[in-house]
């Protein structure tokens, strides 16, 4: 059993208080596979919660992204993320404008390899 609630398990998740905390780089249907289907109100997110109350967003503008901004209260919240991602996935817990031309450019464009073990 996970020790967490998605939004469509408790639709008053609040998220208000968190803020950019990093990226992550993961494909659709693995998200779906672990936190359920997303809201399509604005984009395409989820908001989970877990036990202890932290709570994390993980959105972007259309499914086919396999680069997602995560909001959350601090950088636990990214160890929280990849724990329940198996620790599978790319995190930067930069801010991405930060990076240099290259290393954007390689965050942005390479395609994910959805094979992945």
């Amino acid at each position: 059993m996970s020790d967490f609630v998605i939004h469509n398990d408790d639709p008053y998740i609040i998220y208000a208080r968190t803020k950019m905390i990093g990226f992550i780089k993961v494909n659709y249907e693995d998200l779906v596979k672990t936190f359920g289907e997303p809201s399509k109100e604005i984009g395409v997110e989820w908001v989970v919660k877990w036990s202890d109350a932290s709570v994390v967003r993980i959105f972007s503008q259309h499914i086919r992204m396999v680069n997602w901004w995560v909001h959350g209260i601090d950088q636990r919240c990214l160890n929280k993320l990849s724990d329940a991602l198996g620790n599978r996935y790319q995190y930067f817990s930069e801010n991405i404008n930060n990076l240099d031309l290259k290393a954007r450019y390689k965050f942005l464009r390479i395609p994910l390899n959805s094979k992945r073990k």
